[in-house]
C-alpha cells in the first residue's frame, strides 16, 4: 500500500526521487550526529538495496572515513 506524505511529514523530502548510482549527495537530516551522520554530510551514492523492488537502503561511500564508523561496526 502507497503512503503519500506531505513534505513536513518527510523532512522536506519529496515523495518521488530519481538517484543515480555514482552521485553525489547529502543527509538532509540528523540521523545519528555522534557518528557524523547529520544534516550536510555528503557521500557517494554507492548502492540502493531493494525488497520486492521497493528501495528500503541506500548505500553511502562519505568523503571522511569516521561518517558512519560506528554504524559500519554494527552491520
Amino acid at each position: 500500500m502507497a503512503v503519500n506524505f506531505t513534505t513536513q511529514q518527510s523532512d522536506g523530502i519529496p515523495y518521488q526521487t530519481r538517484l543515480q548510482i555514482g552521485g553525489v549527495y547529502f543527509i538532509s537530516t540528523n540521523i545519528d550526529v555522534g557518528d557524523g551522520l547529520f544534516n550536510g554530510a555528503t557521500g557517494v551514492l554507492r548502492k540502493i538495496e531493494l525488497a520486492d523492488g521497493v528501495p528500503i537502503r541506500a548505500w553511502m561511500e562519505f568523503h571522511h572515513s569516521s561518517i558512519g564508523l560506528n554504524k559500519r561496526k554494527i552491520t
